[in-house]
């Protein structure tokens, strides 16, 4: 078992973990599934926190907000799945 820096042994858990690359390769497929042409937009909208209006104005976003909460929608589905 590893140990940390004092010595003591650490728990099972943390030798688990799914390294964060891992993370980010599931987070960036899920909201390729979800739409091919707005994941860059998905991916904004969720990692820096970015609405509808500011992806609209600032970075020209494709298509309405509609379509745009729908397949963000379709996003967290396929995430939950994926998981």
């Amino acid at each position: 078992m590893r140990k940390d820096l004092k010595g003591k042994e650490l728990g099972k858990g943390i030798c688990q973990r799914k390294p964060l690359s891992d993370y980010m390769r599931m987070v960036e497929q899920s909201a390729m599934a979800a739409d091919p042409e707005l994941y860059s937009y998905i991916l904004k909208s969720i990692t820096e926190n970015l609405t509808f209006v500011v992806l609209k104005s600032v970075y020209g976003i494709p298509c309405e907000r509609d379509m745009f909460y729908d397949r963000r929608r379709k996003f967290y589905f396929v995430l939950s799945g994926v998981r």
